[in-house]
């Protein structure tokens, strides 16, 4: 059986997709303004050109990142794939499974979405402060590779 890779979401800068991932049974990015990311090339230089053009004035740092961001999420998310969201309301580390491919759902508020279920959720006490501070990234969307083991563990030891 393949490895699982595990990725790790933000709810934006303020927590505030919290009810739209565990609502909706969705993870999701915003960048609204660049319209459905599967209809560029699956290339990060499409996805910064794109950016450029729609989110004018930004450092030339912040564009590598987000596109970098976004074509992974776009292109790299695979069915069976695990996210780790940590929220900001509840001080809780949420598992999902993703469940299905991307979708552009423009009626939600961050209109790229993949499907998930929401497999457990865990007080920020039960994991290592290094799985933690993985967590805490700076990016909305990222993939955590050094702890992935042990968020993959704790699904199945609760």
């Amino acid at each position: 059986m393949p490895e699982k890779t595990v990725w790790g979401i933000h709810a934006g800068s303020n927590g505030d997709s919290h009810d739209q991932f565990m609502k909706n049974e969705v993870i999701a990015l915003g960048w609204g303004k660049i319209g459905q990311l599967s209809l560029l090339n699956p290339e990060r230089e499409a996805f910064r050109e794109k950016l450029i053009q729609v989110y004018p004035g930004r450092k030339s740092g912040t564009y590598s990142a987000w596109a970098g961001e976004l074509c992974r999420f776009a292109y790299e998310i695979k069915t069976g794939d695990i996210v780790v969201y940590p929220s900001k309301f509840q001080r809780q580390i949420h598992i999902c499974r993703i469940e299905g491919g991307y979708k552009y759902d423009p009626s939600q508020r961050r209109a790229n979405v993949y499907p998930v279920t929401w497999q457990i959720e865990l007080p920020r006490s039960y994991f290592s402060q290094g799985a933690l501070k993985e967590t805490g990234n700076r990016l909305s969307f990222f993939r955590i590779k050094k702890f992935a083991d042990e968020f993959l563990n704790s699904i199945s030891r609760v």
